[in-house]
């Protein structure tokens, strides 16, 4: 039984197929067709190079903070990649540069794209009875006509015929438009060849006139050439007489200095008849003249050579001026002579130089004491100074002390001992006294004044302790004519502290 079951299963599952189908979308229409599919993302649509795309996600995040240990590098790296962006940038000209929107929108649409999605495939296994379509096999399929198709239909049909109409028309106006710039064209291209050859005739000119102008430019190097070579030549020669002119010159400098030389060392009578560089009038001049042999030949800041024809001019003059030299030795040895007297000379000055050493040392020595008594002296008065300048300095420290003192005293201890209460009230009860024993005190009378008067009119005979008692009496009772009587004697008694001491007196507590 149970073989036959299995063999009905197998009989049962062979005869049923497996259909597996794709699920098809509708196919669009003539409509959705030319108005296409509406754009849901920014980028959908779009020309875009799939080689520039960009995948945000996987890039590397600009709020990425670096370890500790790149840190450094990084900061370095990231100054060096500013510094190349900002240079890039500016190599662009003024309007071409990026600000921070074009910066936002440059690569947007790699940046935003979002691939379309493909339609949903859906696989689909039935079990469906193979006779089950044999049923309707052959019999032909009625369409109903829908009306509103219909319509749909010729609509896009004249839609179409309408678009293929303006598109024939803007075909025409090409058409016709590229026959123009055909003409256009060729009006171009024979003005360029009559360009061309104005051109080339231009040229051709010029390349007479040019070749005309070398051959000139050639003559002109040659004479410039010949007229270089004898200007060398000329420099030449010119340098020669120059220096034999310099060399003359210093010789005729020596010369004149030995001639100098010679009439100074010469006898005074020869030199008064023949001596004329040293002449003065009828008189030799002894004096030594500031100005040097040389200081005629001397040139100028501005200078760098004297010119031949400043030193041709000196030589006229001097031959001109001088007379003909005379000399007076005519020897070798009279001039040795000359000399050796001269040396005698010089060592008995060299030996009046030694013999004033010896009081030129001791000038010396005593200079330098008089030096150091004399620095010893200001610095002994500047130290006096420093003192006299501390003394002052803390004499006005003191007095501003002392100031503050008195202030601190006014405001303090004097003030209470003048204007406090006590005081004052002391003076109105010494005052009532005065008024109801003597009288009133249209003399403006001071205090203790008032005192000495209530004291010789009442109480000269009375003594010191019942004064006080009667004090105390009156200080209880101070609106009665007795107890003012009372208080006028203590008040006496310290106005004479006062007047006796020299200090003030401590006035009681009338209150207490």
């Amino acid at each position: 039984m149970e073989a036959n079951m299995k063999k009905h299963f197998d009989n049962a599952t062979r005869k049923k197929k497996t259909v597996v189908f794709q699920q098809h979308t509708k196919p669009p229409t003539n409509l959705q067709t030319m108005l296409k599919r509406p754009v849901y993302y920014f980028t959908t649509g779009r020309q875009l190079d799939q080689k520039k795309l960009r995948d945000v996600f996987s890039e590397k995040t600009p709020f990425w903070i670096p370890s500790d240990n790149e840190e450094f590098s990084y900061k370095v790296l990231n100054k060096l990649w500013k510094q190349q962006f900002r240079e890039e940038e500016r190599s662009y000209k003024y309007y071409d540069r990026p600000n921070y929107r074009s910066r936002q929108k440059v690569d947007i649409l790699e940046r935003l794209h979002i691939p379309e999605e493909e339609p949903p495939h859906v696989d689909a296994i039935t079990d469906i009875d193979p006779n089950f379509f044999k049923i309707v096999q052959g019999r032909p399929i009625k369409e109903r006509l829908d009306l509103c198709q219909y319509i749909n239909d010729v609509r896009e049909t004249l839609r179409v015929r309408l678009k293929t109409g303006y598109q024939q028309d803007e075909m025409l106006l090409l058409d016709e438009q590229f026959i123009e710039e055909q003409r256009r064209i060729d009006g171009i291209n024979e003005q360029h060849k009559i360009y061309v050859d104005s051109f080339e005739e231009f040229l051709s000119k010029d390349h007479g006139e040019s070749m005309s102008i070398l051959k000139k430019s050639e003559e002109c190097s040659k004479s410039l050439s010949e007229k270089d070579q004898e200007y060398k030549h000329l420099l030449r020669h010119l340098g020669l007489i120059r220096s034999r002119v310099y060399i003359l010159e210093e010789n005729w400098r020596n010369c004149k200095m030995y001639q100098k030389f010679l009439y100074r060392v010469s006898p005074l009578t020869w030199r008064v008849a023949h001596d004329y560089i040293h002449m003065e009038g009828n008189k030799l001049s002894n004096e030594r003249s500031d100005v040097s042999l040389f200081g005629r030949y001397r040139l100028d800041s501005s200078e760098s050579v004297a010119s031949l024809n400043s030193l041709i001019n000196m030589f006229e003059q001097d031959i001109d001026k001088h007379e003909e030299p005379h000399l007076y030795f005519t020897d070798p040895e009279e001039l040795n002579k000359v000399f050796e007297d001269m040396e005698h000379q010089n060592l008995n000055s060299l030996l009046h130089l030694e013999s004033l050493f010896g009081p030129l040392e001791d000038l010396r020595k005593e200079r330098e004491q008089t030096e150091k008594k004399f620095e010893n002296e200001v610095k002994s008065i500047h130290e006096k100074i420093a003192g006299l300048k501390r003394a002052i300095t803390w004499e006005e420290n003191r007095a501003e002390e002392m100031e503050k003192y008195s202030r601190d005293l006014m405001a303090g201890m004097f003030r209470d001992l003048v204007v406090s209460d006590h005081v004052l009230t002391l003076h109105v009860y010494v005052e009532d006294t005065y008024e109801a024993v003597i009288s009133k005190n249209e003399g403006n009378l001071r205090l203790h004044e008032m005192m000495k008067a209530i004291e010789v009119r009442e109480f000269s005979a009375n003594n010191s302790s019942k004064v006080t008692c009667s004090l105390v009496c009156a200080v209880s009772h101070p609106r009665s004519s007795t107890s003012r009587i009372e208080i006028s004697s203590v008040v006496r008694l310290g106005t004479e502290r006062v007047t006796d001491d020299g200090e003030y007196p401590i006035t009681p507590n009338l209150t207490s």
